[in-house]
């Protein structure tokens, strides 16, 4: 009953701030101060593909396309996890645009790496790069963020059964793309 009331005072807060009240607009916009850090901990999961500066250009994007589109906001769920949506659809998209460099390490600390700690994992991650961007985010979450279906769903706003599908789909189609690859690199 907490989290019911937690999103309903949140959706008062949006009904408000689209009404034009200046006091409303002002309290969202301070919600609304995750957004950096939601993207700048995204980020460091990824391995920091963006820079300090493309993050901060980012986070101002993110910022506008939640305030243009809060009309939208249901309530269905805290303000913040309907945020994260945006913030983790933004950066996956600027990820895919920059075409996903890898992240750079310093000679000094390159010589430091362990055989076993230098395996390369980039062919799975091109691999990945090549499902549905639906699928993509359904696998990615469900691998890299550890997250339940149950959670997916409400994250990406589809059924928990929807991210099961698109989950099982994308796993049977990226194990396609790397059986493909295995047998070309064979001699």
């Amino acid at each position: 009953m907490g989290a019911e009331n937690s999103f309903r005072a949140d959706m008062e807060l949006v009904e408000k701030s689209l009404g034009g009240g200046w006091w409303s607009q002002n309290e969202l916009l301070e919600r609304l101060r995750c957004v950096p850090r939601m993207l700048a901990a995204k980020n460091a999961r990824l391995g920091r593909v963006l820079d300090d500066v493309e993050l901060e250009d980012l986070a101002q994007e993110t910022l506008v396309s939640v305030w243009r589109k809060r009309h939208q906001y249901a309530g269905r769920s805290s303000l913040e996890t309907w945020v994260y949506t945006f913030c983790y659809h933004h950066l996956m998209n600027r990820v895919r645009r920059a075409g996903r460099r890898p992240r750079t390490v310093a000679l000094e600390e390159a010589e430091e790496v362990r055989a076993e700690e230098a395996t390369d994992y980039g062919f799975v991650y091109r691999a990945l790069d090549e499902l549905s961007p639906s699928d993509q985010d359904v696998v990615r979450l469900k691998h890299f963020e550890q997250m339940t279906f149950n959670q997916i769903g409400e994250l990406l706003e589809i059924s928990p059964n929807t991210a099961k599908s698109r989950y099982y789909h994308g796993i049977e189609h990226l194990r396609t793309i790397l059986m493909t690859r295995k047998e070309e690199l064979e001699p």
